[in-house]
């Protein structure tokens, strides 16, 4: 099929596209439709949801097939993220300078959040454009009548993008405790659809290759994407290098055909072609499998590395307390006289989960990253994030001006904002635009505040088409989603509610840090303790640009084979990950990514935080029925010994391979704790607060990178 003989196709002077949200069947006053978890809505046995996931899978494969050339084809799509450095419909011009990578790229700015909210809409928008038409061209071949059109048309007009809720702890049958989840719609390369496909069911086979499971079967276009001319990265201009390997080289992308997610070699045809081995993405969220396990006495127990900080972290994401200003919440950019625990930001957590879910794959590096179709439902999840954000924080959003504040000067600029620009909420969104008033006009930040506006929202945030917001509801809404949030993410507070009302009356009201001025004061507060966390300043474009990944570690722990040996009770309490990022030269010699670049001149340095109150409780709770030490948590001074000796940092490539720190690459990378009070009430309706968090150096200045006093003040305002 050539580019113009597509049913949706664009030349790259036709632009721009507008981007309206799937908006076509909504009904003034009706409920608008939700992007739902893609696991609910993937295992969902409702007729019109299966129809729904059939119809999308063929949309997929038909979008994924579309030549490279259509502007509106996968291939460019996942394009405007990074590689292949070109512009997309918004009529900037190629640089004339062919080493001259420019890019959209809005990372590490407070325009994070807001500029990829548009760019979803395109995904999600064409997307369905492609499932309206298979299900037009399969009445015009024969393969369904007028009824099944209707039927099948009917099923799609309430599907919206899924995402994946990366923080759910769920029990599967089989399972013994709640455990986070890889999507099963991304977990296999074949996938079958009962009671829809021949021969027991009445809809056609899809299919871009032959089964070996059978003939009701379909080839999964999310398991992987390959480039539909044949082609690899380098012919299609898309040269990259990633991380380096064991031996020291660089990853080369260029040869590769399809995408991976922890490929087991970076070298053959296996590489080439793609390769998805999903268990370890889930290896990473529960156990890490950076990590060697050898004891004394040989290899250690799984169970030991277990960590749920990632559940927790969501929580505080969301409800109000922790990130109450848009400028903190949305980038992972350190600004200096920053709170302690603002080195937490939906950017940082997103950066984790990219660098958990590509291993030393696609999406670990942000050139390639939209390459991998789960980057699609991994970014709905940081959308849906902000809006839940958005929900219980009503007054919070970019501002309109920042009046020349370098604090928020994009340093490198992209294709459309100029160098040095401070960029606020009417910059452009480029290369997105919509229609007003029969006007192509650029999209800026506060035109995607509203997203219901675009046909979406999602659970916990009901609306309905063309009825503006009710603040009279605002108080129940944010109850709604306290309590929902309280109970799917809230690990800390569970954890020491569960324990305490285990231990009885007296011990439980220690291990909640009660005293009888809390009680007689807040009758219904659950418990006041001690919260820790690791703050984590690094330069994201150290290691040459190549990712790489800041291990937190509570105990000692050696080397073997290259990579960290966990010993004795040493826990991974978590992770801060640089993402690779395009400044390597290409193979040619090539620059990277120029606002890369520019950031690393610019000494653009980024924050992460690692949570550690859920580590330390587990680390000190005994399963027994005398619990000792429970209460250890508001023991401070206590912890803080422990920490003092206890607490380490090891710096790795996405292989696992221990890096060295000490020299002029890493001098920026700096690591401290931060220790204040979070209350919790009984009502789940009731948001924790956090206060009076201070940095406590002596616990990291002896460390090599361990924040020092001297240092302190300039980092961080208490």
């Amino acid at each position: 099929m050539s580019s113009q003989d597509s049913p949706l196709w664009m030349g790259p002077n036709d632009g721009p596209y507008p981007i309206t949200g799937i908006t076509k069947y909504l009904v003034d006053g009706e409920e608008i439709p939700m992007r739902r978890e893609v696991d609910e809505w993937y295992a969902s046995e409702e007729g019109k949801d299966e129809l729904q996931v059939y119809i999308f899978l063929r949309a997929m494969q038909n979008f994924q097939k579309e030549p490279e050339d259509n502007m509106l084809s996968y291939f460019q799509i996942a394009g405007i993220h990074g590689l292949p450095w070109t512009p997309w419909l918004d009529g900037s011009e190629a640089p004339k300078n062919p080493k001259q990578k420019k890019n959209y790229c809005t990372h590490n700015t407070i325009l994070f959040p807001t500029w990829h909210r548009p760019y979803l809409l395109c995904f999600e928008q064409l997307v369905f454009a492609h499932m309206e038409n298979v299900i037009k061209v399969g009445q015009q071949n024969g393969e369904w009548d007028a009824e099944k059109t209707e039927m099948l048309l009917d099923a799609i007009k309430t599907w919206r993008l899924p995402f994946w809720d990366q923080g759910l702890l769920r029990k599967d049958p089989g399972d013994a405790e709640r455990k986070y989840h890889f999507p099963k719609i991304c977990a296999d390369e074949f996938i079958k659809i009962p009671g829809l496909l021949p021969p027991s069911g009445s809809l056609p086979q899809i299919g871009s290759g032959a089964s070996p499971e059978g003939q009701d079967r379909l080839r999964n276009p999310m398991y992987k994407f390959t480039f539909p001319s044949g082609k690899n990265m380098s012919e299609l201009n898309c040269d990259y290098r990633g991380e380096n390997q064991d031996d020291g080289t660089p990853v080369e992308f260029g040869p590769t055909k399809g995408t991976s997610r922890w490929a087991s070699s970076v070298t053959g045809e296996t590489w080439v072609q793609g390769q998805n081995n999903y268990q370890n993405v889930v290896g990473d969220l529960e156990k890490h499998d950076w990590y060697e396990n050898y004891g004394d006495d040989g290899p250690l127990p799984v169970e030991r590395q277990y960590q749920k900080t990632l559940a927790e972290t969501m929580s505080r994401l969301i409800l109000p307390g922790y990130l109450d200003e848009y400028e903190t919440y949305s980038s992972a950019q350190f600004l200096d006289q920053s709170k302690p625990i603002e080195n937490l930001s939906i950017e940082d957590v997103h950066n984790n989960m990219h660098g958990w879910i590509g291993g030393n794959g696609h999406m670990s590096n942000v050139p390639t990253s939209a390459f991998d179709p789960i980057f699609w439902l991994h970014h709905a999840n940081y959308d849906r994030l902000l809006a839940l954000w958005q929900q219980t924080h009503p007054k919070q959003w970019i501002k309109s001006t920042y009046n020349g504040d370098k604090k928020y000067e994009y340093v490198a600029g992209n294709w459309s904002i100029p160098m040095h620009t401070v960029v606020d909420g009417t910059t452009p969104l480029m290369p997105f635009f919509r229609l007003v008033e029969g006007r192509h006009v650029a999209f800026n930040s506060f035109d995607v505040e509203d997203f219901a506006q675009y046909g979406y929202t999602y659970p916990l945030i009901d609306r309905q088409w063309q009825v503006p917001y009710d603040e009279n509801k605002r108080e129940e809404d944010i109850k709604k989603i306290t309590k929902a949030v309280n109970n799917a993410y809230g690990t800390v507070r569970q954890t020491i509610i569960k324990h305490a009302e285990r231990a009885g009356p007296e011990r439980g009201r220690a291990i909640r840090g009660l005293t009888d001025i809390d009680q007689n004061l807040e009758g219904n507060i659950a418990g006041n303790v001690s919260d820790y966390v690791v703050n984590v300043v690094f330069d994201r474009y150290a290691n040459r640009g190549s990712g790489y990944i800041v291990h937190i570690l509570l105990g000692q722990s050696s080397e073997r084979n290259g990579k960290i040996n966990l010993q004795g009770s040493t826990i991974p309490a978590g992770t801060v990950i640089a993402l690779g990022n395009g400044l390597q030269p290409t193979v040619e010699g090539e620059g990277g990514c120029e606002n890369c670049a520019k950031q690393k001149a610019g000494k653009i340095l980024s924050a992460g935080q690692v949570l550690l109150s859920k580590s330390i409780l587990d680390n000190i709770v005994s399963d027994d029925d005398n619990y000792p030490e429970i209460d250890r948590l508001n023991k401070v001074e206590e912890i803080k010994d422990y920490l003092t000796e206890n607490l380490h940092w090891k710096v790795t490539d996405f292989t696992g391979r221990i890096l060295d720190t000490s020299g002029e690459d890493f001098k920026d990378l700096r690591i401290s704790v931060a220790i204040g009070t979070m209350t919790f009430y009984e009502e789940k309706t009731r948001h924790p607060t956090f206060a009076n968090y201070d940095v406590f150096t002596n616990i990291t200045e002896h460390k090599p990178a361990g924040l020092r006093a001297v240092e302190a003040a300039s980092y961080y305002s208490v």
